[in-house]
């Protein structure tokens, strides 16, 4: 699917893309515009490392360490009342 935008009688298509890094961690950065969203597979657990909406991927240094927050899973999935938020390797 493509999108386009019109500006000024112009035609542009948006910049998005995904950039990935296996060290440390498997890491998934996604851009859309100048936003930034990243994300991790830690110790067998989709974690998310960062945000910004300055349009850079930021280094492993200044990416979130799942491991001071309390809920640092990118997403929450249950089934039956399982809670299925780790072992993903």
């Amino acid at each position: 699917m493509s999108t386009s935008v019109e500006t000024s009688g112009r035609t542009s298509t948006p910049f998005v893309d995904t950039y990935t890094v296996e060290e440390p961690f498997p890491t998934v950065s996604y851009r859309s515009g100048l936003g930034v969203y990243e994300e991790s597979l830690v110790r067998g657990q989709f974690v998310a490392r960062g945000w910004n909406a300055a349009g850079f991927m930021g280094p492993e240094a200044v990416r979130f360490d799942p491991a001071t927050h309390p809920a640092p899973q990118s997403f929450w999935l249950e089934m039956d009342g399982q809670l299925l938020a780790s072992h993903w390797a």
